[in-house]
């Protein structure tokens, strides 16, 4: 059965064909947790082994390898122009393996770590093209070194709004207190929020919540460890409601057959600690029981969508135990991806202790494991800290229930100011080719403080053409640029009364002054 692509999947993949039109060699798509990046990619791979082309296909993970596979099958891909490997296989075997025409990265958040690292470098001259929904590191490093240029796909808003994906409920415990949120440029600081809020604790009864909001449903409980996971697999089964524990230490066999009776609804609720996150796909999942505070959006968004996958007439239930969204806000919260380096808070100037030089931007150099800051002036390390991988980024607190709070329905309104602070707080620097970008940050800016003035959106066009100088012709000539000030116009239009006609005219005139 050969896949029939979305308009919006077929949109997406001629922009990534048109950039490679444009002379990039490198390009990073990135497109919301389930949203078909599994079908697209079997197209785009298709596309090349159809020309004779071959292609090696790399991902972290067996099971993602296996539903790869399964996909190109399903196209009706020659499979023998695409290589299937783990990474760690294709690094062992680069001397004998056969030089690829493009390199498909599944999952590609992951692509900065040493072993993908030294594939992309072994064949430095083949075109590369890495699929993700999170371009994200805990550690705000950036991926520039390895792509050229990012290609979007929808937001979760607009999936949800056109039906491929599942509208949700988001349950939590509103911890809140707007009254304790003090205000620092613009952004809530990270102490107020801390007293806001305990995230060490379990909040409300777990299997008494699941009976009042989601009892009819299939679901998969995120624990932060796996003695946790087994205590609520019981306290579930004791309670009538059959769960199940499951781990990347099960054997496969067994592990195979949990699945396959979750699916068949043998099992109702499906407890771990991080096993299925990327790449499973289960259909009739509705419910997600988050358990597990963290600090990686990634893995935030792997787990609060695993049950967002659309069917007619369903909707998602997510219930945070744990208060992950005032981390992470909401799965259809706007967010703004870049290549670039990402520090989340607004910069302080602050003074080298070496050399006494006042410094705006730190340097940083990562290796094995440990990221220094370093002088930009003195070239001396100022500190030195352990960087934890995504894998790594297990909460080991100590986890205490609290039965006596109840969960309530967490909406997008609610949580608005702290999605708005979220975006206002980063650096334009990061996105200065990304126009869409700049145009919610400077609109974020004005909306919480009145930063720069009424007129935040002719801000932040004259910002993207400052920035884009010498290129800055050709970018306001391009489809690209029109396609962001279309949507720009359609996000804002009506706010701030412009029009994509008018501000691409603008630009134009701005530019001609450089």
């Amino acid at each position: 059965m050969v896949y029939q692509l979305f308009p919006h999947q077929t949109n997406l993949l001629e922009r990534v064909d048109k950039e490679f039109e444009n002379g990039h060699q490198s390009i990073m798509v990135v497109s919301p947790a389930g949203s078909g990046k599994t079908v697209m990619m079997a197209k785009f791979i298709k596309h090349f082994a159809i020309n004779g082309l071959r292609v090696l296909f790399i991902v972290h993970r067996q099971e993602l390898l296996d539903q790869a596979e399964e996909s190109l099958i399903e196209e009706e891909v020659d499979l023998k122009f695409v290589g299937l490997m783990s990474v760690i296989k294709a690094k062992n075997r680069l001397s004998k393996l056969e030089t690829p025409d493009i390199i498909v990265t599944d999952e590609a958040h992951h692509s900065k770590a040493k072993s993908y690292l030294e594939i992309y470098d072994y064949f430095s001259q083949v075109k590369k093209i890495g699929f993700t929904a999170t371009p994200t590191r805990l550690s705000g490093e950036p991926f520039d070194d390895i792509y050229d240029v990012m290609v979007e796909g929808e937001s979760v808003s607009w999936l949800i709004e056109n039906q491929y994906l599942a509208p949700f409920h988001y349950y939590s415990v509103k911890l809140l207190d707007n009254k304790k949120l003090k205000k620092q440029s613009g952004e809530y600081t990270n102490s107020s929020i801390s007293e806001a809020f305990d995230n060490k604790t379990i909040f409300g009864d777990v299997v008494k919540t699941f009976k009042e909001k989601a009892i009819n449903e299939q679901a998969i409980l995120y624990a932060h460890n796996v003695e946790y996971s087994k205590a609520f697999a019981k306290a579930f089964t004791e309670a009538g409601i059959n769960a199940i524990h499951v781990a990347s230490s099960t054997p496969k066999v067994q592990r195979e057959n949990i699945m396959n009776g979750f699916k068949d609804k043998e099992f109702q609720i499906l407890c771990n600690v991080d096993l299925i996150s990327e790449g499973f796909n289960v259909p009739d999942c509705t419910t997600v029981i988050l358990l597990r505070p963290t600090q990686s959006l990634t893995v935030f968004i792997q787990q609060s969508m695993r049950g967002m996958r659309y069917q007619p007439n369903k909707e998602s239930i997510i219930i945070d135990h744990v208060a992950n969204y005032l981390t992470h806000q909401l799965p259809d919260t706007e967010r703004l991806w870049t290549l670039e380096s990402v520090d989340f808070e607004e910069a302080e100037l602050e003074e080298c202790p070496n050399c006494g030089a006042v410094i705006k931007e730190w340097l940083y150099q990562e290796v094995d494991g440990v990221r220094k800051q370093i002088c930009p002036e003195c070239g001396k390390v100022v500190s030195v800290t352990e960087v934890k991988t995504e894998e790594e980024e297990i909460s080991e607190i100590e986890i205490v229930p609290s039965d006596d709070a109840n969960l309530e329905e967490i909406t997008s309104k609610e949580i608005e100011q702290l999605a708005l602070a979220k975006i206002a707080r980063q650096k334009q620097y990061n996105y200065k080719s990304n126009l869409l970008a700049l145009v919610q940050i400077f609109i974020a800016r004005n909306k919480l403080d009145g930063w720069y003035n009424d007129k935040p959106i002719w801000s932040a066009l004259a910002f993207f053409v400052r920035q884009n100088r010498k290129q800055i012709d050709e970018m306001l000539n391009s489809e690209i640029v029109l396609e962001h000030l279309e949507t720009v116009e359609e996000h804002f239009g009506e706010e701030y009364e412009v029009s994509s006609e008018g501000m691409l005219k603008w630009m134009k005139k701005i530019a001609k002054g450089k």
